[in-house]
């Protein structure tokens, strides 16, 4: 099957396109150049991290089932190889935000790059929290993502001639184990240095999990909204229901994990009462619009795939779990946001 990009999913793509770059000069421009044109960067900081997330989730998704021989997944599997491609633009995109680092571009990690005296906190973590240590190890984990996920990729078009089965089996589980490994630390680590870094008086020891949970939602969706549309087309024609519900099950999961984790972050921290926990939340929830997305996020990530994807037959049904898929896909959007 091919799938030859144009007509109306063409036009609509560039013009977002288009949109993104003018939303993109507006908010460098918009404010001045005040704090560095911090709208801007922090922008580019979110859509960074969020679209590779999911990208490198994507890798994860392929490696899991491989080692689990989940076999249901291999219908699809070129789609998700296909989302591994924007690992290398998210490293483009990151190596700008590192170049803005040395070179004083922005101001986003200005509270460990220009510590105030007297600051313990910030103090305490300066062997981590340096420049250095944030080239290195992006560099790092881009690298082993990319190696690993282009490593599986061509092992994977490699089978359409393999004649032993048994060894290609047996060579692409060591492959999917060692992503696994370069996911599992790569992918805690970089949201610690990435976002939670952006605040370093507050931390979580859910974090990685919790970006986890975010990053497979987000994926999830952006499947089951690309699956639709080829279907719609005609393409992907060993793709029936049962696929279907397996995606949405995967889906309806994670949002339950997702709020698991996002429950138990927000209570361990109001019961522990730590002052440097709290106070993350208490500066924020002063600010109406955030206490508005605190809401609002819990509503689309939780209560609404809850009730939407719980009977069976929603999962199979493209129409709803279509648009399930684009409002949990937004939810995770504004998750990332509000962090």
């Amino acid at each position: 099957e091919h799938y030859k990009f144009e007509g109306s999913i063409k036009t609509m793509t560039i013009v977002f396109m288009i949109l993104g770059v003018l939303g993109a000069v507006w908010a460098f421009f918009d404010n001045g150049g005040w704090n560095h044109n911090s709208r801007f960067w922090s922008n580019f900081l979110l859509n960074s991290y969020y679209f590779n997330g999911m990208a490198i989730t994507a890798v994860f998704f392929i490696a899991a089932h491989t080692i689990g021989y989940g076999g249901w997944i291999f219908s699809m599997r070129r789609i998700f190889e296909s989302f591994s491609s924007f690992i290398i633009v998210g490293f483009i995109c990151f190596l700008i935000i590192v170049l803005g680092l040395v070179f004083d571009w922005h101001s986003l990690y200005h509270h460990w790059t220009h510590p105030a005296v007297g600051d313990t906190i910030v103090g305490d973590k300066k062997a981590f929290l340096n420049i250095g240590s944030y080239a290195f190890f992006a560099v790092l984990f881009f690298a082993g993502w990319i190696i690993f996920s282009q490593w599986m990729k061509r092992h994977s078009l490699s089978s359409d001639h393999s004649v032993d089965d048994i060894a290609y089996n047996q060579k692409g589980k060591y492959i999917s184990a060692g992503y696994i490994v370069a996911f599992g630390v790569g992918s805690s680590v970089f949201s610690w240095l990435a976002v939670m870094s952006l605040d370093p008086h507050w931390y979580s020891t859910l974090f990685g999990w919790y970006n986890f949970a975010s990053y497979m939602c987000g994926f999830l969706c952006m499947v089951i909204i690309v699956v639709t549309i080829l279907r719609a087309k005609g393409l992907l024609a060993f793709v029936n229901e049962s696929h279907m519900h397996n995606i949405n099950m995967f889906l309806f999961g994670f949002s339950v994990f997702w709020t698991y984790l996002w429950f138990s972050q927000f209570m361990l921290q109001w019961y522990g009462n730590i002052p440097e926990d709290t106070m993350w939340f208490v500066k924020r929830f002063d600010v109406p619009m955030f206490k508005i997305l605190f809401w609002v996020a819990f509503i689309l990530n939780f209560v609404f795939p809850f009730l939407f994807l719980m009977k069976r037959s929603a999962k199979r049904k493209p129409w709803i779990y279509g648009i399930a898929a684009v409002i949990i896909l937004f939810g995770v959007y504004l998750v990332n946001k509000k962090k």
